[in-house]
């Protein structure tokens, strides 16, 4: 994930994405370790903002505790 940021950063001239949203399901692997990567790129004014997009509840309860995340968006239409 830091590699990734480091390059998007790089190739569109920027010093920090301004949201970052990370899409699931495809994302299988959201565990501490990347958490904590995209904790440390926030951190370190990288990104500004971090988002969930259409990833499971369980997932998503567990994020809107995390100070980092600024928005989630769910994956139902009313």
């Amino acid at each position: 994930m830091r590699a990734s940021v480091e390059e998007s950063l790089q190739r569109l001239k920027l010093d920090a994405i301004a949201l970052l949203q990370l899409h699931g399901p495809e994302i299988a692997d959201l565990n501490d370790g990347l958490l904590g990567t995209l904790s440390r790129l926030k951190q370190e004014g990288k990104i500004r903002h971090l988002s969930l997009n259409s990833f499971d509840m369980k997932v998503i309860a567990h994020v809107m505790t995390l100070p980092e995340f600024s928005a989630v968006m769910i994956d139902y239409n009313i």
